[in-house]
């Protein structure tokens, strides 16, 4: 059941119109590589790219989609371009998530008067496909939301951008949509309050320090989900043990807060996990004693849900 703003602070927020994720978009010091990776490995298709053949002189992008997923792989041309800064600060990773809306001036009115971060006002773009919407506000680290209205834009992905036609791609991995992004903060408590502020996301799931450890390592973590349910933020902290967390690190390397892991939905994980393989990608060795302990470890969440 959605949680209500009353269960991370003081005060009850209505939910803001928030649909879905538009797209993520990944900033990379070789646009073309990462494109390439995500399409023989994953499964995606390039269906779009923006870059010196259709009149940007500044960056590269490339439009991926697969099921409801949809990334965007931008890269720059030169040293001096915010997507290098961004590179050379934190590596390669999610700098935009974008959220699709229907009424962008009421979103973004509504957002920045909730204490949102304003960056850019409302914008349109236009081509021979129509008229796209956007707005920027900012959030955790050097991430950003668009905020995306398509209502009025019937072409491949935004005006710049031109299809493009893929000689061959691996097999299609089942993937259908994002199922959460989590996210690494240094204070949790502070972005939970930012999006049940400015957003009305609501609380999920809660797990604490000793729900998920080990002998070494620790986090903390609670989950938000928007309105429509289709949208996920597991926010993380680190907790304090004897050698520093996969958390800490990720902070540490990061050079701040940032998006940790993007997670997938497949109808058939199965099904998806041998045709990866087949395409090339490694998986992490699980141990025998991960699936022996399952039970335990998942059993006491599951009854502390129900109750």
């Amino acid at each position: 059941m959605l949680g209500t703003k009353s269960q991370i602070g003081e005060t009850s927020r209505e939910s803001l119109p928030i649909q879905d994720i538009d797209y993520l978009e990944i900033y990379t010091g070789n646009a073309k590589q990462a494109a390439y990776y995500y399409s023989k490995l994953l499964g995606f298709r390039i269906v779009g790219f923006s870059g010196l053949e259709t009149g940007d002189r500044d960056k590269i992008s490339y439009v991926l989609e697969q099921g409801g997923i949809r990334i965007l792989i931008s890269g720059a041309y030169s040293t001096d371009h915010p997507i290098s800064d961004f590179v050379k600060k934190h590596g390669d990773g999610v700098r935009d998530i974008a959220f699709q809306v229907q009424d962008i001036e009421a979103t973004y009115r509504k957002v920045v008067q909730n204490g949102g971060i304003p960056i850019r006002e409302p914008y349109s773009e236009e081509d021979e496909f129509g008229c796209l919407k956007k707005a920027v506000i900012g959030t955790f680290g050097a991430t950003v939301h668009t905020f995306v209205e398509r209502e009025e834009y019937k072409g491949i992905f935004a005006p710049g951008f031109h299809p493009i036609k893929q000689n061959s791609r691996a097999r299609n991995t089942g993937l259908t949509r994002f199922d959460h992004l989590a996210i690494c903060v240094e204070d949790m408590n502070e972005w939970l309050q930012y999006y049940a502020d400015i957003f009305g996301f609501g609380l999920l799931k809660v797990f604490k320090k000793e729900d998920i450890s080990s002998k070494r390592s620790a986090l903390m973590t609670k989950i938000l989900q928007n309105g429509t349910e289709r949208i996920k933020f597991s926010i993380i902290e680190p907790a304090v043990g004897k050698k520093k967390s996969q958390i800490r690190e990720y902070l540490d390397y990061n050079n701040g807060a940032g998006v940790q892991h993007i997670a997938f939905q497949t109808d058939n994980i199965l099904n998806s996990v041998k045709t990866l393989q087949r395409n090339g990608l490694n998986f992490l060795d699980t141990p025998e004693t991960y699936y022996e302990m399952l039970h335990d470890r998942v059993a006491p969440w599951m009854n502390r849900s129900r109750s």
